[in-house]
């Protein structure tokens, strides 16, 4: 099974947004990287990037170096309004609907695969992570939803990791196309996946084996 991850990141985030500085962040993205050439060897990586502003250009070579495709969204307009306002759901839905749209038309043939993981970057991949488990299956692959924080009676998905088959990638965008707007009207990603991911195509994993430190305090999560 050929695999990609997508590894997506704002490296540069709006000033006192979260507990890590810019060279934390930066830092922290290839350990993501090593992560995924230690527990899914022979994976691609397509590295995208929301920053709110172009990145220094020792860390961007050094980026687009360790990846197979480096994609800057500093200069798109609509991911660059939301990042530099802080909107980080809309922002980050902006992101994938592109990146997915620009996999489905094949502008980067050299990342083509048979499954794509969506993986943050400040996440890495953990000792149990089995590539051979998402085989023979095109469906989404999330962790198992847990009861909303907001409300115990509805859930929500978590969206540091998690996996489509090719050939659903088009159910994938049309997802995206559908959550923009309700994150734009200040729901978060999480309960927004919920509401608009096809059900008759989704499996849940107790876990996914991904872990890494919230960006809002800091502290260690395991999925």
């Amino acid at each position: 099974m050929r695999s990609t991850f997508i590894v997506t990141s704002c490296i540069k985030n709006v000033p006192g947004r979260g507990v890590f500085s810019h060279q934390e962040r930066y830092d922290m993205t290839f350990a993501t990287f090593d992560s995924i050439e230690k527990y899914a060897p022979g994976s691609k990586i397509l590295f995208a990037d929301a920053s709110i502003e172009q990145l220094p250009s020792d860390w961007a070579k050094k980026l687009k170096d360790r990846v197979d495709v480096a994609i800057h969204f500093n200069e798109h307009p609509v991911v660059q309004l939301l990042s530099k306002n802080g909107l980080q759901s809309p922002a980050e839905a902006s992101l994938m609907h592109q990146v997915l749209n620009y996999l489905k038309i094949g502008m980067f043939p050299d990342v083509k695969a048979d499954r794509y993981f969506k993986i943050t970057g400040r996440c890495c991949l953990e000792e149990g992570f089995d590539l051979k488990v998402y085989e023979n299956t095109d469906n989404f692959v999330y962790k198992k939803r847990v009861p909303s924080w907001m409300n115990p009676n509805i859930s929500l998905l978590d969206t540091r990791l998690w996996s489509v088959g090719s050939n659903y990638l088009t159910d994938a965008i049309v997802m995206y196309q559908n959550i923009f707007p309700i994150t734009q009207k200040g729901l978060d990603l999480e309960h927004a996946t919920m509401m608009c991911i096809p059900q008759d195509k989704l499996i849940e994993f107790d876990r996914v084996f991904a872990g890494g430190r919230v960006a809002s305090d800091g502290t260690w999560r395991h999925d």
